[in-house]
C-alpha cells in the first residue's frame, strides 16, 4: 500500500479548509479585493458622494441631479456611471431619461458602506444644502416631468 501512495500521491480527501475558511473563499479573494478597491475609489470623489446623498431620498432622474448640483449633464452622467460600475446605484431608462436609485440587493460590503454614508453625509453642510436645493427643484418641476436643462452653462 505504501508503494501505491508513493506513485499516486496521498489518497486522502483534499483539504476543504485553509486557515479555518473554505478554500473557495480564498480563491475568491482577488475578486473581493478588486470589488473593495472599486468601491472605495468610487467613494473617493466629492461629487459622487453628493450624488449618493441625493439618492438616499429615492429614485431620481439625471436631470434632477444635474439641476440640483448645478453641474453639466455629461459630468453627472460620468459620475453616475462610475457609481453604477461599483454597484452603488442601479439605473433604469424611463422614456428619454435615465433614472437612478440605490441598489435593491446590495452585498454585505455595499450595505455597510451605504449605511455608513447614510449616517455621516447628512451632517455635512454641503449635503444639507443639496437636499434643500433638491426639494426646491422637485417642487418647481412638479408634474411637468423631465425637460431640457434650463440651467445656464458657465462660460468659465
Amino acid at each position: 500500500m505504501d508503494h501505491v501512495k508513493k506513485l499516486c500521491g496521498n489518497t486522502q480527501q483534499p483539504k476543504t479548509k485553509l486557515f479555518g475558511l473554505p478554500i473557495s473563499v480564498h480563491a475568491d479573494i482577488p475578486n473581493h479585493m478588486e470589488h473593495t478597491t472599486q468601491l472605495f475609489k468610487a467613494l473617493g470623489d466629492i461629487t459622487r458622494l453628493r450624488i449618493m446623498a441625493l439618492l438616499f431620498s429615492g429614485e431620481l432622474c439625471v436631470c434632477d441631479i444635474t439641476e440640483t448640483l448645478n453641474l453639466p449633464q455629461s459630468t453627472v452622467s460620468r459620475h453616475l456611471s462610475y457609481l453604477r460600475n461599483a454597484g452603488l446605484v442601479q439605473s433604469q431608462r424611463k422614456q428619454n431619461w435615465m433614472h437612478y436609485r440605490m441598489p435593491s440587493k446590495p452585498d454585505q460590503l455595499l450595505r455597510g458602506a451605504i449605511e455608513l454614508l447614510q449616517q455621516q453625509l447628512p451632517i455635512l453642510a454641503t449635503i444639507q444644502e443639496d437636499q434643500v436645493n433638491l426639494k426646491i427643484y422637485l417642487k418647481e418641476k412638479g408634474k411637468k416631468g423631465c425637460q431640457k436643462s434650463s440651467r445656464k452653462k458657465s462660460t468659465t
